[in-house]
């Protein structure tokens, strides 16, 4: 009988093309003509990244580098707590990595819980790693909001220190909100969701050089991740503990479209604008959009109190009565333009206008208003979405967020809402967006994108009388 290391090359590398890439690793160690195999043939690494994960659009790809990280990412998941920065680092960037290298798996349908979002090799794997709670919590919450640092007139903004920007980032492509503090003593203070409000609601977190969304504070447009952090726990716990979620929220599973290109509209529109085509960021259609806000009284105690300690003590209650506002959008694209010194050269500043529309109360115009917009490319290549929402031709309401996942992808656009005339008094708050649709409000079969009950509100809200 033949053993194993007694057959020829060719077909050792069909059998080791089948191994894990932390099998792949063990093999250098069993003989010495394994060794030689899997030391010298570039190409073995190669047939086991593609085999499990998805093929990267990039060129020049260092196979064997790409199979290493991916075996040590794994091995460090699987690991007990360890404050080592360098594996921190690892874990997010090479996450980051995967992420953008997804893509939408050939011939993959997406769920029927997610009827928008592409299923990905990527996505599953990296999905595994963080079944269980620790492991998410020890690469995910180093943000202020696990750590009750943000709370209060005296609260610091967001850090600038790198490892957790890349935290904050890594949880807000997770998409699931841990909601329990890192710190136990910070426990009796309140909750991540408490300190995610404290955040959000804060307006001294609200200027000029932060464009009064998610962006860091000093003018570089770059992404404040914390911030957006902050937002998608708000909204999140909120909606969950509300019963608010009655269709399927983007963040309900674990990475769920945060890459681009993962969104697949559940029917095609029936008939193209002129500028559809030629849209990088798939703006026309239609959107569900999310709005959390603060009782007035409640906003202004909360910034201009002089105790502080009032504001630790009674952090549950303040933001108990936190409200909720579903809204549909309907939007298409009206202009295209050259971006500017600020954007990236890679693609243009996309114009839209549209509406909104309250889910329960669509003819109420009092909460119902026209919207006009921009999307762009920042110079760190996220997309960022401004709109302006005008009540009889007057602008009340402007947004600032940014894309989960990058351009078209089916993971929500999270950020911040504010008055237009930028009132240091507010009213402000979090919000989300995401798309349901390609087709226009009117064509979309409610069916397809909602359960039966919110279908039913939705087609009563958005299909003409007739008869």
């Amino acid at each position: 009988m033949v053993s194993l290391e007694e057959l020829p090359t060719a077909v050792l590398l069909e059998i080791f093309g089948w191994l894990s890439p932390s099998d792949l690793g063990l093999l250098l160690r069993v003989c010495r003509r394994f060794y030689g195999i899997v030391s010298t043939h570039g190409s073995l690494y190669r047939d086991v990244f593609l085999t499990f994960l998805d093929a990267p659009q990039r060129r020049n790809v260092n196979w064997m580098q790409e199979i290493r990280d991916i075996a040590r990412l794994k091995s460090i998941c699987s690991k007990k707590y360890t404050k080592k920065d360098e594996d921190h680092v690892l874990v997010c960037s090479t996450i980051l990595k995967l992420l953008k290298d997804a893509t939408p798996r050939p011939g993959g349908q997406a769920p029927r819980q997610l009827p928008t979002h592409l299923p990905s090799y990527n996505v599953d794997f990296l999905s595994s790693l963080f079944k269980d709670q620790n492991i998410l919590r020890k690469y995910m919450c180093r943000s202020s909001l696990y750590h009750g640092t943000s709370i209060g007139q005296r609260s610091r903004g967001s850090s600038n220190d790198p490892l957790i920007q890349l935290s904050a980032k890594l949880h807000c492509h997770y998409g699931k909100p841990a909601e329990k503090p890192i710190v136990p003593a910070v426990a009796s203070l309140g909750e991540p969701y408490d300190f995610a409000c404290a955040k959000v609601y804060n307006l001294r977190h609200y200027t000029a050089e932060s464009f009064w969304g998610p962006f860091k504070d000093d003018g570089s447009g770059e992404v404040d991740w914390e911030k957006v952090e902050a937002s998608m726990v708000v909204m999140a716990v909120k909606t969950s503990r509300d019963k608010a979620s009655l269709w399927t929220m983007p963040w309900r599973e674990p990475f769920a479209g945060a890459y681009a290109q993962s969104y697949a509209s559940p029917h095609p529109r029936k008939e193209l604008e002129p500028l559809d085509p030629t849209d990088p960021y798939g703006i026309s259609g239609t959107w569900m959009r999310l709005i959390c806000f603060l009782n007035w009284g409640d906003l202004q105690m909360y910034n201009f109190t002089r105790r502080p300690e009032t504001l630790r003590s009674n952090l549950k209650s303040l933001f108990y009565d936190q409200g909720v506002s579903h809204m549909v959008m309907s939007l298409k694209v009206t202009a295209m333009e050259e971006p500017g010194p600020d954007d990236s050269p890679d693609l243009p500043v996309v114009h839209f206008t549209g509406f909104a529309r309250h889910l329960y109360h669509p003819n109420d115009p009092d909460i119902s208003s026209d919207i006009q917009g921009t999307c762009r490319l920042t110079k760190e290549g996220e997309a960022r979405w401004t709109t302006v929402s005008t009540f009889n031709s007057n602008p009340r309401w402007k947004t600032e967020c940014v894309q989960i996942g990058g351009v078209r992808a089916a993971g929500p656009v999270v950020g911040n809402w504010f008055s237009a005339d930028y009132d240091a008094r507010g009213p402000v708050g979090p919000l989300a967006f995401w798309k349901l649709s390609d087709r226009d409000v009117w064509d979309v079969e409610a069916k397809d994108v909602f359960p039966k009950v919110l279908a039913n509100v939705f087609d009563r809200a958005f299909r003409p009388v007739t008869g």
